[in-house]
């Protein structure tokens, strides 16, 4: 039964609550079920036979449902603790329904963290019932710390929080059970045990030791927990601030990369301000936890609900003995490297607190916790481990994020989706205003309106005198933990698709869910804040790290395509203009590539109807200019058909976007894009249409070798006179032909076209780069007006060994039309991305070769660019992006001695300074 508890089978991928698939009993078939199996064709329409389980394991699949939804709704919490009490505690005898058990409440308080004092809750009534319950689940958790704690026993991490995060969740469960234990010594003496391997790993380390920051951020944060279930005991007070002493010992020290590479926000040379100064978590735990009374507001305080559950059992309860365990020394050990899972491993670098939601200059009101509270700091926290440990299931995290406010003290936050009119009301009330009388005695108000604003208010003073009394929203708390996620540095630890999807899908079931509610006109959706949230990044986009706009940019395209592309486009044309002619500019590559991006999941002329004119220009993703296209097809084709033929194609594909038709919307990428059209070979005007007709006939068909050079003969003969460059000539043909026969999509050019005529592109391909370089020329001339796809067949053909990726490496950076694409284009730094960080099947470069190719081909794009201020910036900042992750001394080296040799003073001055960051 040990697969009942599988990881990726803890949730259903489904809108269903959390609950385990349980696994069949292993019994035979009967005599009949193996005449079913024996004969498929008469038995194929009879309803599925379901497995029979055993009595107890129904009866626990039964239990873990409704486990998965305790809390929810609150006022059924009780009833739901006793019936689960009375029946758990009368199957527990079972070993298979024990250990089961025990295996699902631990995984809820890994997977689900903010569900811990339900699950105490829930433990604690078990236990009043029958004492075997505590403590095996007690004993169950102490033996998952101390196999924790074993460095020999190997934990497989590569998709779990991490060793550390484990621990934490589990001190913290621990710590809300005290209620049952004979003494809360053995909890205090757990984090105290951890808080000191951390002070002194740190201690012995020279620099900042990432292992010693995430266990001594993760139990200070914990040690309010102590508190949870006896708040105003004296002696637990003191031996909390005991721990906060010892906490005090640690001693932040500086990290051996600079810091300023893992900031969410860079300082820039225009003197625009950073929106905020850069906080590192781990400096903020350790005044957040100093005022115990304020921290332990934000529990829920269930423990008079627990009490009222076991009644006038409580004094006689048997109480859970245990005996203490040592921690050891933590292995500080190439650190990074020891620091594996999605949660632990945030911390290998510097953690610097995103904040978007701060409190506005001369705002009455904050609408979020200051980010070195401790509500801030826990609430963050859980939210990080929720998002990252049940990554396996976005749906069932987007459900918990907005049931989140239920398992905390509700009335720390204002009510879901209060309005800012409503808050600056409550903030009035806050400050002693009479909200009732100013209505009734304001003269100013009609008395239409003042009967509606009254029954309003009315119902906003009910719950302020029932104590909501916040301004802070949870949904800015949720969007700025998740984006903190989604925007680390140097990159996110789970897929950034995940995040981007995840707040998406929180934003639309807010809304649905919402709409639904009896005073749904009075409330502002979860989309008010992401709108909000956009703004913010608009704003601040030219001091946003490199890597963090490309991914503010895909997150924005997915939140705008789940609501129709819909949105105030208006407020940004102004800047349409002002930023034209400035390709580099971080506000013009945030527009550029939203709409590129939009386009790409739609098509033009559908995102055309959702925006202003003004931005139509974004929906023409051509790579080259008409220029460059036109003086490329005349050395093949003469000038007059090169610019007959691109007018033609240009003036048909305007037409279509600005048509009113919805009959091209299902066309593919081919059709959309007019990729016959620029297929010139074939054009009824070229001199060798026949010819060329015959050789990509003779691809398509897969003729024989023989033939096909035949051909090829031909064709040198006949355009000998009229073209400069036979070779380039019949290189382009080919690669043109086989794009056009695998233009149904990038699995048939890769396993169809390239498959097929493979060996006649090798031969006219040969060993020179040079025709490799006019393969990628060829291939970006007929992709010309979608060049993303261009760039993905150049990716199957370097998985052909037909081109090596430093071919395409060095494309992305060649300026010769009029941008260095992989600084302008995301899907370029995409690309980038991969053929640097990937190792693909049939490589025929190290990754060293190729990072060797970016560091020439960047640096030789700055000494290019010199006169362009944003140009410069951005080029740096791509440099930073790949340098942070490919960290080799002995390539910083190679780049600085190329930079030394940049012409422009200037520029050589800040790209040494840039490339000496990474000398560690």
């Amino acid at each position: 039964m040990s697969e009942l508890i599988n990881r990726k089978r803890a949730f259903e991928d489904s809108d269903t609550e959390y609950e385990p698939s349980l696994p069949g009993t292993g019994r035979r078939p009967t005599e009949s079920e193996f005449d079913e199996e024996s004969n498929p064709r008469e038995n194929r329409y009879k309803r599925p036979r379901r497995t029979q389980l055993p009595r107890e394991l129904e009866a626990l699949k039964e239990i873990c449902h409704v486990i998965s939804q305790l809390g929810d709704p609150e006022d059924r919490l009780e009833s739901d603790w006793r019936s689960l009490s009375n029946t758990i505690s009368q199957e527990f005898d079972s070993g298979e329904f024990k250990q089961n058990l025990l295996d699902y409440i631990y995984a809820v308080i890994i997977e689900q963290p903010h569900k811990v004092f339900v699950m105490s809750g829930l433990v604690q009534c078990c236990h009043a019932l029958n004492p075997e319950v505590g403590k095996a689940v007690i004993e169950h958790m102490k033996q998952n710390v101390e196999s924790l704690l074993d460095q020999n026993v190997a934990i497989n991490e590569s998709d779990e929080p991490g060793r550390f995060t484990r621990l934490k969740l589990i001190g913290r469960f621990l710590a809300t059970l005290i209620p049952i234990m004979e003494s809360a010594d053995f909890v205090i003496d757990f984090i105290k045990q951890m808080i000191a391997a951390a002070v002194k790993v740190q201690a012995e380390s020279a620099k900042r030791s990432a292992i010693a920051e995430v266990v001594y951020y993760g139990f200070t944060l914990s040690i309010p927990f102590v508190l949870a279930s006896d708040r105003g005991g004296e002696e637990l007070k003191q031996k909390c601030s005991e721990l906060i002493d010892l906490a005090g010992s640690f001693e932040i020290k500086e990290s051996k990369y600079p810091v300023e590479l893992f900031q969410h926000f860079k300082t820039s040379d225009d003197d625009k301000p950073l929106p905020y100064e850069p906080k590192p978590l781990v400096s903020l735990v350790l005044d957040a936890v100093k005022n115990l009374e304020d921290c332990i507001n934000i529990f829920p305080d269930l423990q008079k609900r627990i009490d009222a559950v076991i009644g006038d059992q409580k004094e006689d309860i048997e109480k859970v003995s245990l005996t203490t365990f040592t921690v050891g020394s933590l292995n500080s050990a190439e650190d990074e490297i020891g620091l594996y899972g999605t949660v632990d491993s945030l911390w290998k670098y510097p953690r610097f607190a995103l904040e978007i939601f701060s409190r506005p200059k001369g705002a009455a009101f904050s609408a979020i916790p200051p980010v070195d509270s401790y509500v801030s700091l826990l609430m963050r926290d859980l939210i990080q481990d929720l998002v990252q440990n049940s990554e396996f299931n976005r749906i069932t995290v987007s459900r918990q994020l907005l049931s989140l406010i239920k398992y905390i003290n509700s009335k720390m936050f204002a009510k879901p989706n209060s309005s800012e009119d409503k808050l600056t009301i409550v903030n009035d009330m806050r400050n002693g205003v009479d909200l009732i009388n100013d209505l009734e005695t304001n003269p100013d108000i009609p008395e239409s309106m003042k009967e509606t604003m009254l029954n309003s208010a009315k119902k906003i003073e009910l719950e302020f005198n029932d104590g909501y009394k916040s301004t802070w929203k949870m949904e800015q708390v949720i969007t700025e933990s998740v984006l903190d996620l989604m925007l680390h540095l140097p990159e996110s630890t789970l897929p950034a698709i995940y995040y981007e999807t995840l707040l998406a899908d929180t934003c639309g079931r807010d809304w649905t869910l919402m709409k639904r509610s009896e005073d749904s006109h009075e409330k502002v959706a979860f989309a008010k804040t992401i709108a909000v949230t956009i703004k913010y990044l608009y704003r601040n986009v030219q001091t946003i790290d490199f890597d963090i706009r490309a991914r503010v940019v895909c997150w924005i395209m997915i939140q705008l395509s789940s609501f129709n592309f819909d949105w105030q486009w208006a407020d940004w044309v102004d800047d349409v203009a002002k930023f034209e002619q400035e390709v580099y500019h971080p506000t013009f590559f945030l527009l550029h590539n939203i709409i590129a991006k939009e386009v790409r999941v739609s098509t033009p002329r559908s995102i055309r109807s959702t925006i202003p004119k003004d931005f139509w220009k974004f929906t023409d993703l051509s790579l080259m200019s008409r220029d460059r296209v036109i003086e490329y097809d005349s050395q093949f084709f003469g000038q007059s058909l090169a610019e007959s033929c691109y007018d033609s194609c240009a003036k048909a594909i305007k037409d279509e976007m600005n048509s009113d038709s919805s009959s091209n919307d299902d066309f593919g990428n081919a059709e959309t894009f007019h990729l016959l059209d620029q297929y010139l070979f074939n054009n009824s005007e070229h001199p060798q249409h026949d010819l060329c007709h015959s050789i990509y006939t003779n691809l398509q068909e897969g003729e024989t070798m023989e033939s096909f050079e035949g051909l090829l003969n031909d064709v040198r003969k006949q355009i000998s006179e009229s073209v400069d460059n036979v070779e380039k000539y019949i290189v382009a043909l080919v690669v043109e032909s086989v794009c056009i026969i695998g233009s149904r999509s990038l699995s048939v050019i890769e396993g169809g076209a390239l498959e097929l005529c493979g060996d006649k592109l090798r031969s006219v391909l040969g060993e020179g780069e040079e025709r490799q370089k006019w393969l990628i020329e060829a291939v970006l001339r007929l992709w010309n007006h979608e060049p993303r796809i261009g760039y993905l067949v150049l990716e199957k053909m370097r998985n052909k060994k037909f081109i090596k990726s430093s071919q395409v490496i060095e494309s992305l950076f060649d300026l010769s039309n009029g941008r260095v694409l992989a600084v302008t284009e995301i899907y370029a730094d995409e690309l980038l991305n991969r053929l640097l960080f990937e190792e693909a099947e049939n490589e025929t470069e190290t990754q060293q070769e190729k990072q060797k190719v970016f560091g020439r081909v960047s640096i030789s794009a700055l000494n290019r660019l010199a006169q362009g201020k944003w140009a410069i910036k951005e080029t740096l900042g791509i440099i930073e992006s790949k340098l942070r992750r490919i960290k080799s001394k002995e390539l910083v080296q190679q780049m600085k001695q190329a930079a030394s040799d940049i012409s422009e003073e200037s520029v050589k001055v800040e790209a040494l300074r840039k490339l000496e960051l990474f000398e560690h």
